[in-house]
């Protein structure tokens, strides 16, 4: 049986007409569809809580079918960014919450964070809406 079903030589018709599974390709996934909301939590000097949830599902903690994390991008000062030009990679996270810590100088300003879902192929899905608060000196 599992002779037939490796071969090359016996179509995939001539396995099923004899009952034999058909191993099926695996569907490709595709970029994420949806964006993740970002909240912020402020409670340690110089340190913020990063939580994500889901657009489609925000009463949920899981990420959607098919993404492997959020990328975490952010920019620290006094004026938003303007574009993603204007950002630094932070990390991809698999699991919420996210802790970013900052240097002593950083304290009092803004830290501004932007998300987006990621597939395990590397493909992004759109930005969430930007996430902003002041740093704990």
């Amino acid at each position: 049986m599992r002779r037939l079903q490796a071969s090359a030589v016996v179509s995939d018709a001539e396995k099923a007409s004899l009952g034999i599974t058909v191993a099926q390709a695996p569907s490709p996934i595709g970029p994420p569809t949806t964006a993740p909301i970002c909240s912020i939590e402020c409670g340690n000097r110089l340190q913020q809580v990063l939580r994500f949830v889901d657009s489609a599902t925000p009463t949920r903690k899981a990420k959607p079918a098919g993404a492997l994390g959020v990328e975490i991008w952010n920019k620290v000062g006094t004026t938003p960014p303007t574009g993603e030009a204007d950002l630094r990679f932070v990390a991809v996270d698999t699991n919420a919450p996210y802790v970013m810590n900052f240097d002593s100088a950083d304290g009092g300003k803004t830290n501004y964070v932007w998300m987006r879902w990621v597939s395990p192929t590397g493909e992004r899905g759109p930005w969430g809406e930007q996430a902003q608060a002041t740093i704990a000196a």
